[in-house]
């Protein structure tokens, strides 16, 4: 519940802090940064806590809660990680494409 009661304050400093700032050309707009890794976490560490308690009757309940924590960052990290390398690669794979498009229309062009 507390964790739950903490996402409003993140919320705020995530819209101020990280609004759009004019930086020239470019207007960068970070919203969001804070509050969605928090709120999947949220979610995330209730599941598995909640499993946690469910099969492992045996522990206490901070102990349960800790280790669910820690294996939620890890969730977390190994997520982003894993949809970072997804994106490059779909990146590779359509600058492959592009470049393969470009060099046959210089090919019958020519």
């Amino acid at each position: 519940m507390v964790l739950a009661a903490l996402a409003i304050p993140v919320f705020i400093l995530d819209w101020v802090m990280l609004g759009p700032r004019g930086g020239g050309f470019i207007s960068l707009d970070f919203r969001g940064f804070f509050i969605l890794p928090y709120i999947l976490f949220l979610i995330l560490h209730a599941g598995i806590s909640t499993a946690g308690i469910f099969y492992c009757r045996r522990l206490s309940i901070p102990v349960i809660h800790f280790c669910s924590a820690f294996l939620t960052i890890l969730i977390l990290i190994f997520g982003f990680l894993a949809i970072q390398k997804a994106d490059r690669n779909a990146t590779a794979k359509n600058y492959e494409l592009h470049i393969k498009n470009a060099n046959s229309w210089q090919t019958i062009l020519n």
